[in-house]
């Protein structure tokens, strides 16, 4: 079921990266919200996002 998942939104024009751990390594943070942490580098325009649809 989660491949189908999966496979939809990529069929959409999503893309599929991998999975972040819960703690982050990020001494900054205490917890993860709504998995945005792999985002808060682009947030604070150190990286651009690699994809269109982030």
């Amino acid at each position: 079921m989660e491949q189908q998942f999966i496979k939809f939104y990529e069929e959409h024009g999503h893309s599929h990266l991998p999975e972040y751990p819960l703690i982050s390594q990020d001494k900054d943070l205490l917890y993860t919200i709504a998995g945005m942490i792999p985002f808060k580098p682009m947030f604070e325009g150190h990286q651009q996002p690699i994809h269109k649809r982030v």
